[in-house]
């Protein structure tokens, strides 16, 4: 028995950390053929070595992290075989800093499974010629 039903997956990314504000990293959500309806599946944020959480209560802004949040259900219609998250990152932080990580993670599929459910989103510092940071 083959299964050729589509399947879920997410790409992973590479960012560059912007030096002041923010800039958008896009995740592609893709199906691995179409299908003839409408399937959807739910993502979330979680943080890895970058941070989306500071301390308290927030809300947060991005002197205290590294990127914003991000959590919802993504529908891919009928016949198409891609979607798009996007997730805001933050810059003006440390310089020289080593590469951080953050993940979008798939969950709850309808209509289909995922094949892939973690992408992985590498922020690259915006200064990679300064003097790494080192910690005592």
């Amino acid at each position: 028995i083959l299964n050729d039903d589509a399947t879920f997956s997410v790409n992973d990314v590479t960012v560059t950390e912007p030096v002041s504000g923010t800039k958008t990293v896009r995740f592609t959500v893709s199906l691995s053929s179409t299908s003839s309806n409408e399937v959807r599946v739910s993502y979330r944020t979680t943080d890895g070595t970058a941070r989306s959480t500071g301390s308290g209560s927030g809300p947060w802004n991005c002197s205290m992290i590294d990127f914003f949040p991000v959590s919802g259900t993504l529908p891919i219609p009928a016949n198409a075989t891609s979607g798009f998250v996007d997730v805001s990152v933050c810059g003006g932080d440390a310089r020289g800093e080593p590469n951080q990580v953050f993940y979008l993670d798939l969950s709850a599929p309808v209509g289909t499974t995922i094949a892939d459910a973690r992408g992985v989103a590498t922020i690259k510092d915006a200064f990679p010629s300064a003097p790494k940071l080192r910690l005592p």
